[in-house]
């Protein structure tokens, strides 16, 4: 029982993980396209 319950927060953790890393990808790929549109960054590219 107890390494079941131990298991279900593994599982949960690794789950909030990959969710975080999934919206730390998205947000530098937001923040790359942010770049772009924004004309001041232009003269860098």
């Amino acid at each position: 029982m107890l390494s079941k319950e131990v298991g279900a927060i593994n599982w949960f953790i690794l789950q909030n993980y990959q969710n975080e890393v999934l919206k730390f990808k998205l947000q530098i790929r937001f923040d790359k396209l942010e770049k772009y549109k924004n004309p001041k960054w232009i003269r860098f590219l």
